[in-house]
């Protein structure tokens, strides 16, 4: 009985290890999509990205993405957000003359991969603990969001220097 136990936590390991992949390389694939400069290019590429993401996730936790209109809905309202969020940094760097630092293209890329990861993770751990996609909801977002900034996992210093490493990277530098 106890080697069962040891089979299963390697293989919740395991798949904890292949969801984290996939979120990473979902979020940076997001980031690149963003900051194409190229309107609702940039929100329709990042809804699939999210919703590709999200699908594999399911299919890894044997989750039934039964519910592809939820799951559009989740994603799309996500990646409007993030796309208000840009627009709202970039109005404040606008004013603040961080435009000349910061460009339009790395402040969505940042957004996008933000929203990506953050989507990423929530659905992971809710398909974690048995979750569906019926029962996932904006409280969910909510309390991981919170638990983040409690950790200072989310701070201006942590983010930004996530961003940049992470478009950097996209660009070979």
């Amino acid at each position: 009985m106890e080697n069962l136990n040891i089979l299963d936590n390697k293989k919740v390991e395991n798949v904890g290890k292949s969801a984290y992949d996939l979120v990473a390389s979902s979020t940076a694939k997001a980031s690149a999509i963003a900051a194409v400069p190229i309107p609702l290019l940039d929100i329709g590429g990042v809804i699939f990205v999210q919703m590709d993401m999200v699908k594999k996730l399911a299919m890894m936790y044997d989750v039934d993405p039964d519910n592809q209109q939820k799951l559009l809905l989740v994603t799309f309202l996500t990646s409007i957000g993030g796309a208000l969020v840009s627009e709202a940094v970039s109005s404040i760097t606008t004013a603040t003359q961080l435009e000349k630092i910061l460009s339009e293209s790395l402040i969505k890329a940042s957004v996008a991969g933000l929203i990506t990861t953050i989507t990423g993770e929530v659905y992971q751990l809710h398909f974690e603990k048995g979750g569906s996609l019926n029962d996932i909801n904006l409280d969910n977002y909510i309390h991981y969001v919170r638990e983040q900034i409690q950790s200072d996992r989310i701070s201006a210093e942590v983010l930004g220097a996530k961003a940049i490493d992470s478009v950097l990277g996209k660009f070979g530098m």
